[in-house]
């Protein structure tokens, strides 16, 4: 185990049956004998915060993971999501690593790169093993996990895009992740692909964004960022104000500024394609 002090970004490392005594921010003495310890007092602090629930049209977000994740390189692309009454699915990355192991795996072996078959195997088990435990704990807050309705084999939804088990790289990541979300959540209503300028891998998804949303009918839209303080977030608007009508959900709070001519005819085809395949369809 290892405690981080955040401030100071250092690190203390504990072995079986060390202990350890830090101050609270009451100034009281906490005696930390093991992890689990911290993390049920994490989980209640969650627990205690007021929640209205209410229905909202599901946007995953995928793309760079330093991007996705990164509130400063994506202008704090959940918060615009949520102000703009969306609700946000994410990809954890232990659910990324289980998802395209079995075709690295399988791609190694072809290969005879055993090596790192046995180093990903082990992986793999580890990351399992880890978000089980931890799993148990933030039950209590996020629920059981969706159980998931696989349809497509990888190599089924790849062929739809003229792909096999043989390529590689984040562009035939991202095709698995859209088919794998939709399996553990049907009701998404947007996709956004969050990436840094200039990044391949992107432009080749974003190349098959026409494909993407005739097979799978949902509107995709990527959002680019330069790492200038320019705008980029508010293209996701007018998907947003068409899903929640299709919801029936009140309007959230208009931003700022009114719409441009570029988000208005996004709008209109969002409309387009939601009115060519209904929701049914999808579920």
């Amino acid at each position: 185990n290892a405690l981080q002090a955040t401030n100071d970004n250092e690190f203390a490392l504990m072995y079986p049956g060390m202990r350890m005594t830090v101050l609270n921010r009451d100034g009281k003495l906490y005696e930390v004998k093991k992890a689990s310890e911290t993390l049920d007092q994490v989980v209640a602090r969650f627990e205690a915060i007021p929640v209205r629930i209410e229905p909202r049209p599901k946007v995953a977000i995928f793309g760079d993971l330093y991007v996705r994740d990164n509130e400063v390189m994506n202008q704090k692309l959940v918060r615009t999501i949520e102000r703009h009454g969306g609700e946000v699915v994410t990809t954890p990355y232990s659910e990324y690593a289980k998802l395209i192991a079995s075709l690295y795996f399988r791609k190694w072996r072809r290969q005879g790169e055993y090596f790192n078959v046995v180093k990903g195997t082990s992986l793999l088990a580890t990351v399992q093993i880890l978000e089980r435990r931890y799993m148990a704990r933030f039950a209590r807050i996020l629920g059981a996990p969706p159980s998931r309705r696989q349809q497509q084999s990888p190599e089924e939804i790849l062929a739809q895009f003229n792909l096999t088990e043989r390529h590689t790289g984040e562009s035939m990541d991202n095709i698995l992740k859209i088919f794998h979300l939709l399996e553990l959540h049907p009701d998404i209503a947007l996709f956004v692909q969050a990436n840094p300028a200039f990044c391949c891998p992107a432009l080749v998804t974003e190349a098959m964004r026409s494909d993407i949303e005739r097979i799978v009918g949902v509107p995709f839209v990527t959002i680019t960022y330069d790492g200038t303080s320019a705008p980029r977030n508010d293209v996701v608007a007018p998907y947003l104000r068409y899903a929640r009508a299709r919801l029936r959900v009140p309007e959230a709070d208009p931003p700022s500024r009114s719409l441009s001519a570029s988000m208005r005819s996004t709008a209109v085809r969002w409309s387009k394609l939601a009115r060519r395949v209904p929701v049914s369809n999808r579920e």
